[in-house]
């Protein structure tokens, strides 16, 4: 019986054993497992990320801002010069992160200097910039076309021409403007301020008068006016003077008849 009870101790002494080695092993596996992992995670986290940023630059009005010149900050401190394509965008190669700040410089020969940060790519509304209208017209309120436009900013000038409805129509930086409205010999001029993300309309009235093919100043339009009234007064008199002489003509017919019968 002693024999017995021996080797059914034996028998589970065994068994613990070879339960023991197997979970040990499982454990290694996975302690294994896990340094791989921890390895590997660490080796990829250390290891930045890179991707392409393409970035499409519009003005409060929703304009692409074709042509604008940028400057883009990457996060490893590296900067580049791009320009605007035809749709507005800006593409950025292999950027770590992939976020940079963009600065936009300049459009259209004007001086922008608009700072977006944290840009992960899409649209980038340029807030800085609000829309200016001018309206030209004569002095009696006809809108003139091809009137000459001139808006000057800092460091730059902008001249166009007026369209067909007398309008001139421009997208500018925040700011104040000097602007002068021409056409012929006949200017005028103003200060027009322009404020972010708004549009301002101004109304320039040329002092003339527009006629069909002719455009007049005031006093020569005064002097238009004294010459139809004179003219209009002199076929008036004529025409009297015309009826009192044709009057009188008739009578001295009608009288002469007379006349003769009673001298035979």
């Amino acid at each position: 019986m002693s024999y017995t009870m021996f080797s059914s101790v034996r028998q589970r002494g065994k068994v613990r054993t070879e339960l023991q080695g197997i979970w040990f092993r499982k454990l290694t596996v996975f302690l294994v497992f896990v340094a791989v992992f921890s390895v590997s995670l660490s080796s990829s986290l250390a290891e930045p990320i890179y991707r392409d940023i393409e970035v499409t630059l519009l003005t409060p009005f929703g304009t692409p801002m074709v042509g604008a010149r940028v400057l883009v900050r990457k996060p490893d401190g590296t900067q580049l010069v791009a320009v605007a394509d035809t749709s507005g965008k800006v593409l950025v190669h292999q950027v770590s992160g992939g976020v940079v700040d963009v600065v936009v410089l300049s459009w259209r020969g004007m001086p922008i200097n608009f700072v977006a940060r944290n840009v992960t790519g899409g649209v980038v509304i340029v807030e800085n910039i609000g829309k200016l209208i001018i309206v030209v017209t004569s002095a009696n309120g006809f809108s003139q076309e091809n009137a000459l436009v001139i808006v000057k900013g800092d460091n730059f000038t902008l001249l166009d021409l007026t369209d067909a409805s007398g309008r001139f129509v421009a997208e500018l930086p925040e700011g104040t403007y000097f602007v002068e409205a021409a056409k012929g010999q006949w200017s005028t001029t103003a200060q027009v301020p322009v404020k972010s993300r708004e549009t301002t309309i101004h109304i320039f009235a040329l002092n003339y008068i527009a006629l069909p093919g002719v455009a007049l100043s005031p006093s020569e339009m005064l002097g238009l006016l004294l010459l139809l009234v004179l003219t209009y007064l002199t076929l008036n008199i004529i025409i009297v003077e015309y009826l009192i002489y044709r009057k009188r003509r008739i009578q001295v017919i009608q009288i002469r008849p007379h006349g003769s019968s009673e001298e035979s």
